[in-house]
């Protein structure tokens, strides 16, 4: 399952849900069904209302008061792989990523992607140095990832980010 958004509060007192939306833009987030809430079996109902930014407010099926929507709070919003759309050759997705090595420029192992994070200036790797039993942050730009080779599960990063 792919996370495409969070469930980050409750709107009103006729339970309503406000939703951080992972979807650039995010009201792409519309277009994904069936939308499963992290935790529930069946497929969630939702009716998407107002948005602003990253958030939207959206109404779930079955739910109508404010006590309900805040045990949801928190809560993942998935969707299943097959529901994204094909990317073109250089394209990938973040959960893509998450299954990724990473090595030095003459192919040494360094060790697992462990995150991705945007903290809104651009994608960020955090991945763990396994000789030196470090974690480290980069961003995922050219200056510090020389080649992403997903089909292969690498990418090759610049060796001197190892050694500062």
């Amino acid at each position: 399952m792919i996370t495409v958004g969070t469930i980050s509060g409750s709107f009103g007192t006729r339970g309503l849900i406000k939703i951080k939306s992972f979807c650039e833009p995010a009201e792409s987030i519309k277009i994904y069904h069936p939308i499963y809430i992290e935790g529930i079996l069946e497929p969630a109902e939702l009716k998407f209302l107002n948005s602003h930014k990253t958030s939207l407010t959206a109404s779930v099926s079955g739910i109508t008061n404010k006590e309900i929507t805040k045990n949801l709070i928190g809560k993942k919003l998935l969707i299943r792989r097959q529901s994204l759309p094909q990317l073109e050759e250089d394209e990938f997705y973040h959960s893509d990523l998450l299954q990724c090595e990473i090595f030095t420029q003459d192919l040494q192992i360094v060790g697992p992607i462990i995150s991705v994070q945007n903290y809104g200036a651009g994608d960020i790797i955090e991945f763990l140095v396994v000789k030196k039993k470090k974690k480290i942050m980069v961003p995922l730009n050219r200056n510090f990832v020389k080649r992403i080779e997903i089909k292969k599960k690498k990418l090759i990063i610049h060796a001197d980010i190892i050694d500062s």
